[in-house]
């Protein structure tokens, strides 16, 4: 017994080594090959080196959104006050159809809609994966309130960054309207502080997903965004997630790996690795995650980002929906901060 005890600890130790030692060469790592084993170590093992995105990273991820110009976005007035001290700027970022992407989808929906506000100003930053032959803003636009759209997904989704831009100083509380094919809702400014949510809209597995942050200066320009990719389970322990970030304008930020579950202390888990666009080292994150809807794989997820002195210099959080592997792909949506 223990020689065989002396084995096992050899083993564990040697497989370690290997972890950290293949994590350290600058290479790179398919989301299908993160080793879950690395789930006890500090930060997965991952390292501060650059590194070069695996090809499905590439080949998902690596895209930027859709320019637009809805007719209020072209106003350089308009556009200063997104900067601008005093203003209240809401980033509402929606996304819908299959998060998932389900490859075996074979029924379009339709997500035509509109958006209004009840006060300010309404624009579009970026379309979000529009297809030109059918999808489009329906321009122009009757006032500065309101938004159209046409919208059709199958197997992917859709979405567009939306922007409010506040400048009424009165104590009535505004709201956005968003009305997207079968989805309607009415949310307060207020509720769009820091909102994170996901809902179901359909039996075919459409949802919807609205993620959306106030302006916050402390942060300063390009210290917070947002996040997006898929979250898979590949074993009973935990499994992988791997995506993209932008910032709070839309704009690519770069891409972001990591794995999850549950550590030999029995704490559920996450450690992950951040890469910007040109391959360079952006951080680690590590945290926490939990089930709110355990039976269908439904939960959130919170956590630190440090630097490569691993020093703490923001945070990250969200929500996801657990896929399978080899069947549907699993989603996170989230947003990150960053202080300057």
């Amino acid at each position: 017994m223990r020689r065989f005890t002396m084995y096992v600890t050899l083993i564990f130790a040697i497989s370690a080594l290997l972890v950290i030692g293949g994590c350290t060469k600058n290479s790179p790592v398919s989301p299908e090959d993160e080793n879950l084993d690395a789930i006890d170590l500090e930060f997965g093992g991952y390292t501060t080196l650059d590194e070069t995105p695996d090809a499905e990273l590439v080949q998902d991820y690596d895209i930027e959104d859709g320019v637009v110009n809805d007719g209020v976005n072209e106003d350089p007035e308009i556009m200063a006050l997104l900067d601008s001290a005093g203003v209240d700027v809401y980033h509402v970022r929606v996304t819908w159809g299959n998060l998932e992407w389900d490859s075996t989808a074979s029924v379009a929906t339709d997500w035509s809609g509109t958006a209004m506000t009840s006060k300010g100003i309404l624009t579009a930053l970026k379309l979000i994966r529009f297809e030109r032959q059918t999808d489009h803003l329906v321009l122009p636009r009757s006032d500065r309130q309101t938004l159209e759209w046409v919208s059709f997904t199958q197997q992917h989704f859709d979405g567009i960054h939306f922007v409010i831009i506040n400048k009424d100083t009165s104590n009535e509380e505004g709201t956005f309207t968003i009305n997207a094919g079968a989805y309607s809702r009415t949310f307060a400014f207020s509720e769009l502080d820091s909102l994170d949510m996901i809902e179901d809209v359909d039996d075919l597995g459409n949802q919807i997903a609205i993620n959306s942050r106030i302006r916050e200066d402390v942060f300063g320009p390009g210290g917070w965004g947002f996040l997006e990719g898929r979250w898979v389970r590949s074993s009973e322990r935990g499994g992988k997630f791997w995506g993209r970030w932008v910032n709070h304008l839309g704009l690519r930020g770069g891409f972001i790996k990591g794995i999850w579950g549950v550590n030999k202390n029995g704490e559920q888990v996450f450690h992950g690795k951040l890469i910007n666009k040109n391959h360079r080292f952006e951080g680690l994150i590590s945290g926490r995650w939990e089930y709110t809807d355990p039976e269908n794989g439904v939960g959130e997820f919170h956590g630190r980002w440090v630097n490569a002195s691993l020093t703490k210099i923001g945070t990250v959080k969200g929500k996801f929906d657990t896929g399978e592997q080899g069947d549907r792909k699993g989603m996170f949506r989230g947003k990150w901060k960053r202080r300057n």
